[in-house]
């Protein structure tokens, strides 16, 4: 089961009620479930412990007969007062993960193997983003999902749109799916797959053009509705 923001939304008043209910209702319905995922942002401030123990009472007769495997949002990291952010400490204590990570990420970053599944959990908050691209690299599995806590591309700094076009940083498109992007030959490198633009496919900026990364073969989609531009490989 894959579960997506649970935090209650209100930092002084840590109610789980439709965490309660999302989760006990999804497990009825998936007896047969082997484990579940949250994708970040799981509580409202991550180093307070009022929202932890209610978060954990609401998913109560769920999480302790399912693997938790979680992944860290920008909310894990805020402190209890205020909202400037830390390692996420609470998140690291009271998860065991496999602690395969790279150094001074580990419980934040892992991957595990279900079935012939890749699992890789990233942490993909800037400010605390590390070079985890040798994780990806070194992936073997096939299939593999890579899973995080922010789409690949949100938000004016990775994207922008231009009269009703999107287009995206190429280095965001990298730090998430490894590889590289050498802007001066416009090249863009994932899993040894060397992908070239022109300087029609790039916006005033050198964002790349969501239409030109769709006919290189990325999965793309832009959500005008939430302003929010999603791509895969």
């Amino acid at each position: 089961m894959v579960f997506g923001d649970s935090q209650s939304g209100n930092a002084d008043v840590p109610n789980y009620a439709p965490w309660n209910k999302t989760v006990q209702n999804a497990y009825s319905k998936n007896k047969d479930a082997d484990f579940m995922i949250n994708v970040g942002d799981l509580v409202e401030k991550g180093q307070d412990y009022r929202h932890w123990n209610n978060w954990f009472n609401a998913a109560k007769g769920v999480i302790d007969n399912l693997p938790e495997m979680p992944v860290q949002g920008n909310h894990e990291t805020y402190n209890a007062v205020g909202w400037d952010s830390t390692k996420p400490k609470y998140f690291t204590n009271q998860f065991k993960v496999p602690m395969n990570g790279p150094d001074g990420f580990k419980g934040q970053v892992y991957s595990y193997d279900y079935g012939n599944v890749h699992f890789v959990m990233l942490d993909s908050q800037e400010d605390e983003e590390s070079s985890n691209n040798d994780e990806l690299a070194a992936i073997g599995a096939d299939p593999r999902l890579v899973i995080y806590g922010t789409p690949i591309a949100f938000g004016s700094n990775q994207a922008e749109i231009i009269k009703g076009k999107a287009y995206v940083n190429p280095n965001y498109i990298t730090m998430y799916l490894g590889g590289s992007y050498d802007s001066a030959s416009m090249k863009l490198t994932i899993d040894k797959q060397t992908y070239s633009f022109n300087a029609k496919d790039l916006s005033p900026s050198k964002n790349v053009s969501l239409d030109a990364l769709s006919k290189a073969g990325f999965n793309c989609s832009y959500n005008t509705q939430f302003n929010m531009i999603m791509i895969n490989k």
